[in-house]
């Protein structure tokens, strides 16, 4: 039971970093292209609910 809840806690980690890269890359990306920030803002919306729900599966699964 501790080693799986080391390991998600590892691979939330990992992802909340792959996340605010992906901010940041956007954030980036706002200042060279104004037109596209409510697409952009709104695939990250939707891309975190994806990752936020596979995690909470997964999460269920392992435990």
């Amino acid at each position: 039971m501790y080693d799986t809840q080391r390991l998600s806690i590892i691979q939330l980690w990992i992802m909340n970093n792959v996340v605010m890269m992906i901010l940041l890359m956007v954030m980036i990306r706002q200042r060279t292209a104004t037109v596209f920030t409510h697409n952009y803002s709104k695939h990250i919306l939707f891309i975190g609910f994806l990752i936020s729900v596979t995690f909470k599966e997964n999460s269920l699964l392992t435990f």
